[in-house]
Formats: structure tokens, C-alpha cells, sequence
């Protein structure tokens, strides 16, 4: 098979930037130009198991190696439609499955490169994509064109095949097999506050109160942080990162001992302004974003 491989030397719109660590603060370093990307809009990024990462764009996919990124559309790998939307899955396991705008067309990312997939023969593509019976999505990160409404029901998978399910005010925590394990009360404003680390999920409220949930219940604490009007929260679920987004700065959060804590990572950059077209509204939508820490370098 024969792929487009092409340099990208750099990016519009903020696709991709990298930081460089200077006596413990970090520099963001913009590109402006597209021309080489299959399209200039990302929707998500993700870590495969071999440490390439990933991109769907609304026209093609992308693989970025370090150096090169090689494009899969559909003269390569025979897909309908060159419109992607979300990468899901497990990265642990060498399955990340991305459907197109077209009914049952679906790409398989495993062993470092990406095919078009039966999905008739990879049952978990449908239940990854699709979600469960009744349940309109499965959760592919924070932000995501596809929350609409802000309570609209959704499942997150957990990497045990676990998953939970948020719908009319109510948690509910089912085994691999659909059986519900747990149900509990939870009145929550928005989808978009929930993520998850391992198999525990966690709501954070914009003035920095979070709870804790799992299989036993819920635990509210307090994080140190607000997020804010201009604030955001981000949340790639196949690298499992949660990044908030508030006043110039940019932290990553992380779960120990059973709480969210919270570690600066760049300071005095005001991303939005530096990065949006005409329309933030649909441009905050799509924004994504990963750390890599060993080569030091964002991917938004």
C-alpha cells in the first residue's frame, strides 16, 4: 500500500505547537502555514501504543512520527468519505477505530498504521462509535461537537471495558456486558465537566469543587482553580490528560491518592486569542489537545 507522506513545516489555526522547557518556564513557539495538511482542522489527536500520534482531520487522517506525517484517505485505504470524526478506543490494546460521515465506514489504528475495517467483524468499532441501545454517543473527550445539548445522555468507556453511563441526573456504572452494577442520584449543569482517570470518574465545577465517583459512591473535595468564563477544560481520553485552560495559563491535572491535583505547565499565553478565526464559537468546539513529554511538545 502506498501512502502520501509529506512534511509538514507547519500549521495554521493552532493545529500544532510546540514548548521548550527554559529554566523551569515554557516558551510557545506558533507556525502559520497549512498548505501540506489535508485540512486545517483537527478534530482529535491521540497517542497509538507505539507512541506515533494520530489526527483526524475532515479530510483524511494523519500520522505523525516525529519528523514526517503520512496521510490515509480514501485513494490509500479505500474508505467512502474523507470526513472523520473522533478517534476512540483502547491505545493500550493496539485498537483505535475512527468512523467517517458515511454509515459503516470505519478505520482500525493498529500495529502503527491505519486500515479501512468490516466493522460486522469488529463488533467493539460499533460499540466504541456508537455507543449502547438508547444512549445517543460515546463519550470521545472534552470539547466535542457532539455533546449538543448540555445533559444529552452519554456513556464513557473505562480502560477495563467498563463503562459509565450520565443520563437525567443519574450515574449509572455497568460491567462489559451491559449488566447496570450501580445507579446513583447525581444533578450535575453539564456533560462537559465529567472525565475520568483509569476506572474513576470525576465532575469538576468551574470554582475548582470536584466529585469523586466510582462503583462506591460520591466524594466532593476542592481543587485550588477556576476555570472561568474564558477558562476551559480538556480532556483527551485515549492519552488519559486533563488540561484546564484559565487566565493566560495552561495546568495539567492529574489524579493521586484518590484527588485531582494540579501542575502548571505554561504561563502568559493567551491561546485563544492567538489561534481562532472569525467564528470561537465553532473553533472551541474543535479544540484538542496532548503532551508528550519526553520530546516536549504539545499537539492541539
Amino acid at each position: 500500500m502506498t501512502t502520501h507522506k509529506k512534511r509538514i513545516t507547519a500549521f495554521k489555526l493552532l493545529l500544532l505547537f510546540s514548548t521548550f522547557l527554559v529554566q523551569s518556564q515554557s516558551r510557545v513557539s506558533w507556525a502559520t502555514d497549512s498548505d501540506d495538511l489535508p485540512q486545517n482542522s483537527i478534530k482529535s489527536i491521540a497517542p497509538d501504543k507505539y507512541g506515533f500520534i494520530w489526527m483526524s482531520t475532515e479530510n483524511g487522517l494523519v500520522r505523525y512520527d516525529g519528523k514526517d506525517f503520512e496521510i490515509f484517505n480514501s485513494q490509500n485505504i479505500g474508505i467512502k468519505n474523507n470526513r472523520l470524526f473522533y478517534i476512540i478506543g483502547n491505545a493500550k490494546k493496539d485498537s483505535l477505530y475512527i468512523n467517517t460521515d458515511v454509515e459503516d465506514d470505519y478505520i482500525l489504528i493498529n500495529r502503527h498504521t491505519a486500515k479501512k475495517i468490516d466493522p460486522a467483524k469488529f463488533p467493539k468499532a460499533r460499540q466504541y462509535v456508537r455507543g449502547i441501545t438508547n444512549i445517543p454517543f460515546t463519550a470521545n473527550g472534552i470539547p466535542s461537537v457532539l455533546f449538543g445539548l448540555p445533559k444529552m445522555p452519554y456513556k464513557i468507556p473505562l480502560p477495563s471495558e467498563y463503562y459509565y453511563v450520565i443520563a437525567n441526573d443519574t450515574i449509572s456504572f455497568y460491567n462489559p456486558e451491559g449488566k447496570i452494577m450501580v445507579s446513583q442520584h447525581f444533578e450535575y449543569e453539564s456533560n462537559a465537566r465529567f472525565f475520568s482517570f483509569g476506572e474513576t470518574l470525576f465532575y469538576l465545577k468551574d470554582n475548582g469543587d470536584y466529585a469523586r465517583i466510582d462503583s462506591n459512591g460520591v466524594l466532593w473535595k476542592h481543587l485550588d482553580i477556576s476555570i472561568g468564563a474564558e477558562g476551559r477544560l480538556i480532556w483527551n481520553i485515549i492519552s488519559q490528560q486533563v488540561f484546564i485552560y484559565s487566565k493566560n495559563n495552561v495546568y495539567t491535572i492529574s489524579a493521586k491518592n484518590d484527588a485531582l491535583q494540579k501542575s502548571l505547565l505554561i504561563t502568559g499565553e493567551n491561546l485563544i486569542a492567538d489561534n481562532v478565526g472569525p467564528d470561537l464559537s465553532r473553533y472551541k468546539k474543535r479544540h484538542s489537545l496532548f503532551w508528550k513529554s519526553d520530546k516536549r511538545t504539545w499537539n492541539i
